[in-house]
Order: C-alpha cells, then sequence, then structure tokens
C-alpha cells in the first residue's frame, strides 16, 4: 500500500511539472520587464488586453504580466486574468517567435471567460506579423 500511495504522489507531480510554465520562461527581473516597455517593437491590443513584444536573443519566447488594480480590484479577478494567460502562453509558446513579452490590462475585464477567445486571436496575429 505505502509504495502505491509513493507511485501516485510521484505520477502527481510529474504530470504538474510538465504542465507548469518554467521559470525560465518568465520575465522576472525588473530590467528586463522595463526593457521590454521601453524598447517596445510589437504592441497588439485585444480587447482590455495589450500585449507588448520586444525580440531577445534566445531561442524560445519569455512571458510577464501587468494586471492592475485599477482594472481588476479584486485578487481573485487578477488571479485568473494572470492565470488565463499564463495557460495561454505555455500553451503557444513554442509557436510565437522569440520575444519577450508582457502581457497588460487596458480596461476592465467585464467577462473574463472571453479572454481566452482574445488570446487564441492573439497566437495567431503575433505568429504572422513578426
Amino acid at each position: 500500500m505505502p509504495d502505491e500511495r509513493a507511485n501516485a504522489k510521484d505520477c502527481r507531480r510529474s504530470s504538474l511539472a510538465t504542465n507548469a510554465l518554467p521559470r525560465w520562461v518568465r520575465l522576472t527581473e525588473k530590467r528586463t520587464i522595463d526593457h521590454v516597455f521601453s524598447a517596445t517593437k510589437v504592441r497588439r491590443v485585444f480587447g482590455p488586453l495589450v500585449i507588448l513584444g520586444t525580440p531577445n536573443e534566445l531561442e524560445y519566447a519569455r512571458i510577464g504580466f501587468a494586471v492592475s488594480k485599477r482594472y481588476a480590484p479584486k485578487a481573485v479577478c487578477r488571479n485568473t486574468i494572470k492565470r488565463v494567460a499564463r495557460e495561454w502562453f505555455r500553451r503557444n509558446r513554442h509557436a510565437l517567435p522569440s520575444y519577450d513579452y508582457m502581457v497588460l490590462l487596458r480596461s476592465r475585464v467585464k467577462e473574463p471567460h472571453l479572454l481566452r477567445q482574445r488570446l487564441t486571436a492573439a497566437t495567431k496575429v503575433l505568429q504572422t506579423n513578426h
């Protein structure tokens, strides 16, 4: 019985690890985030979302988020927006060019479930317009 529990835990960990967004594809340093804002080459608007992009020297895309209280006053809403955007990026990062992206809000989100549709449209635009 203990072996079965250990195997189940390992299985859960491995599935979580494969679905997680690795830290190395997230913009976590202030200087890289500032660089995206100051040297933006791509700016696309998808409803309440704005995606900024700057080419990077790496072979993969990276992402950061800036979701302010001004447009999403409740933490639940801010976290939902970031979670949906992370999921979109995790699924599509291999199809995107090697840019550093920042996802921002420019207005209040009235229907968070529509963000998935907006981000799906963003994938097609970002693939073709670089």
